[in-house]
């Protein structure tokens, strides 16, 4: 499910298609070229993708320091950060900012912690007063079983800036990434040089080429010196990671991995983001918006029929899966009274069409990035401040009522709120 702080309209998310040339290397707020779908794999670039991800894999240890930046034509963020990794499960990330640490992650084996030496950032569903009162002793815990784990998703909760890191660190623990199934191969750009270094150039691609990374490979140890990530969605997102101090196999002292919370502190954790979906029997808020097919879509206009309401983005591996089960739903409800209506309200219209014609989808579906399409996804939907995700789905009645709504596709759940709505 792709839960996160801040409407997701990043993560790591979304917009375009890029030129055969090498990406640009200036600031994250350009807008990078575009390409024709279709993305051709090359064997030899992808075996130069392959062996870093093994080099990875196989390290005892790993450590590196990155110049870290990333935004939209709107905004910017930057920070370094200082990653150790270690086997057979430790890890060490401290993200700083203006040359004050931010935020530091330590895995110790069994448990991932986080706290912040000067200061946790306030989020909006925080009251003020909770606020001060903890900012300055307050740490997270988490369970972090080996291989099982994602370092990549936990890191912007540092603060200083710091975006999900372009290559996934939990490689070098056996882990993965969601992405990795969605792959469309990889080619090479050629090589270009990251200050006195001679680079592979590569270009990996995934989900169409919605999302893109950019490697530079030093030949010398089969790692990057440098990446950029664009991730193709209303606004594109651009990151880019300068490394530095890049180092395989070096010793690494066990008290890195180790920290408890002082006598005093408080933990601190995220909202369920359930505790946002709309209560039973709450009225539906109304939207109109346009549909793919050129027609208004009322809430509203569908009253006396049973609507099931999803809202998804082309970037979340789940909404791609649960696609077709929501045609199915359409084909075996509809002549029964029952609406689904999906609505996306963050990707590039051609990108989201797209994927809606390879699914095979006929079901109403709404692709907007306006205001209103934004303010129904990100606050009348879901009602904790700063946060949302996808897929998010609603089963709404006959009166414009909420039977049921809840994160990820439960076919049980929803054809039990069916019921309750009187589909039968």
């Amino acid at each position: 499910m792709g839960h996160g702080i801040a409407d997701e309209r990043n993560e790591c998310t979304p917009g375009s298609q890029q030129e055969c040339a090498a990406p640009s290397t200036g600031s994250t707020s350009e807008t990078p070229g575009r390409r024709p779908s279709g993305f051709v794999d090359k064997p030899a670039a992808h075996a130069v993708y392959d062996t870093t991800l093994d080099t990875m894999r196989k390290a005892e240890t790993l450590s590196w320091q990155s110049q870290d930046r990333w935004g939209t034509s709107e905004f910017e963020m930057s920070c370094t950060y200082r990653i150790w990794l270690k086997k057979p499960n430790y890890a060490r990330i401290e993200a700083t900012r203006d040359g004050e640490v931010a935020g530091v992650l330590v895995l110790d084996d069994e448990y991932c912690w986080i706290y912040w030496p000067n200061g946790r950032v306030r989020y909006d569903f925080e009251d003020e007063a909770t606020y001060e009162r903890t900012r300055l002793i307050s740490y997270m815990q988490m369970e972090a079983p080996a291989g099982r784990f994602s370092l990549s998703h936990q890191t912007g909760m540092l603060g200083g800036g710091m975006g999900m890191p372009v290559l996934q660190p939990s490689y070098f623990h056996g882990g993965g990434s969601s992405l990795d199934e969605y792959l469309d191969g990889v080619r090479g750009l050629g090589t270009d040089k990251v200050g006195d270094e001679e680079c592979d150039l590569i270009e990996v691609s995934f989900m169409d080429n919605q999302r893109s990374k950019y490697l530079w490979i030093s030949p010398r140890n089969h790692l990057p010196r440098k990446l950029k990530e664009v991730v193709r969605v209303e606004r594109d997102i651009i990151k880019d990671e300068l490394w530095s101090e890049v180092m395989v196999d070096e010793p690494l002292a066990d008290e890195m991995f180790k920290w408890s919370p002082p006598e005093g502190w408080v933990e601190w954790q995220l909202p369920n983001i359930e505790d946002g979906v709309l209560k039973n029997g709450t009225v539906a808020p109304d939207f109109d918006l346009p549909g793919t097919e050129g027609s208004r879509i009322r809430l509203s206009d569908y009253r006396g029929k049973v609507v099931w309401l999803c809202f998804w983005r082309v970037g979340c591996p789940s909404c791609r899966e649960e696609m077709p089960v929501l045609e199915e739903l359409h084909r075996e409800y509809g002549r029964k009274g029952v609406a689904v209506i999906g609505i996306d309200a963050v990707d590039e219209a051609d990108i989201a069409k797209a994927l809606l014609r390879d699914c095979g989808v006929t079901f109403t579906n709404v692709i907007d990035t306006s205001e209103a399409a934004h303010k129904a996804v990100f606050t009348d939907y879901q009602t904790l401040p700063g946060m949302s995700g996808v897929p998010l789905y609603y089963v709404i009645d006959r009166d414009g009522k909420v039977v049921d709504g809840f994160y990820d596709l439960d076919a049980e759940r929803g054809r039990a709120a069916l019921r309750t709505a009187g589909v039968v």
